[in-house]
């Protein structure tokens, strides 16, 4: 029986209290129940509570719901720098991996923010390659996360979810790699290379490239 408060499952993922998430899943509580500001119980654990982030999934949880503002739990664990969290994100639903907010952040641009979190920038490209793979028909990429075949600065075929982590720009013309060069968190713009980002691009409004932005 599922508990009379609707917002159970979010206090009890806010307290990081597992025993109390656990009972409630086992009573068949909603995990998709939105607070008034349209947090579901997902998008509140990858913000607060990442190791809960698995055991909504198997519940069922929608990965792709988001908040008014479009923020959606792959925003918030890449926010946090929850790397198993976009990796698990990215098996029950890639696409969220790439979607934009309003102001057209997508996760992969919040992982390359204030300083950059770099193991989650990580996690995010190889889910985003596994599951391109995987549409392919391609053996997915091994657990130990193996690094690409592909050349640094080499872009990968147009219509991949990778590429299109890599050329999404929000509002202010920014896209992943042009805005870790432009703050300087040199782990990320190493990351993005590695996975096939093109180094030769140019912001859109300061018609700059990666490397003259450095810091």
């Amino acid at each position: 029986m599922a508990s009379a408060d609707p917002y159970a499952l979010h206090v009890a993922i806010v307290s990081r209290d597992d025993a109390a998430i656990g009972a409630l899943l086992a009573r068949g509580h909603s995990v998709n129940v939105a607070d008034p500001a349209g947090a579901t119980p997902l998008i509140v654990a990858a913000g607060q509570h990442p190791a809960a982030v698995a055991r909504l999934l198997h519940a069922r949880a929608d990965a792709s719901a988001r908040l008014h503002l479009g923020n959606g739990a792959a925003h918030f664990a890449a926010i946090g720098g929850a790397a198993d969290a976009l990796e698990l994100l990215g098996r029950h639903a890639p696409d969220a991996l790439i979607e934009p907010n309003r102001s057209g952040d997508t996760p992969a641009l919040m992982c390359c923010a204030a300083g950059g979190r770099p193991d989650a920038l990580r996690a995010l490209l190889r889910a985003l390659r596994a599951a391109d793979e995987a549409e392919r028909g391609a053996a997915p990429e091994r657990a130990s996360g193996a690094q690409t075949p592909l050349a640094r600065g080499k872009r990968p075929p147009p219509a991949t979810r990778l590429s299109r982590a890599f050329t999404a720009a929000n509002a202010h013309g920014d896209t992943p790699l042009l805005l870790a060069s432009r703050t300087g968190a040199a782990a990320c713009v190493c990351a993005l290379l590695d996975a096939g980002a093109d180094a030769l691009a140019r912001h859109q409004r300061m018609g700059a490239s990666a490397s003259e932005l450095l810091r």
